[in-house]
């Protein structure tokens, strides 16, 4: 995508491995795992310049 110039940026919001919880009330929160429990997590994100929505979808799938 760069040789194309689709590519513009990509970017992690925190290094690889880094979390922190906090519950509020000065005690660790008990969770089921190391990862978030919710179904939608935004980890990061990946920003294209693209002809069409259809390239759009054929980059993401």
């Amino acid at each position: 995508m760069e040789e194309t110039g689709e590519f513009v940026d990509t970017q992690a919001l925190t290094p690889e491995g880094t979390f922190m919880r906090y519950d509020g009330e000065g005690r660790p929160p008990v969770t089921d795992g190391p990862f978030a429990e919710t179904k939608d997590l935004i980890a990061g994100w990946y920003i294209i310049d693209v002809e069409s929505w259809d390239r759009a979808v054929e980059v993401a799938g």
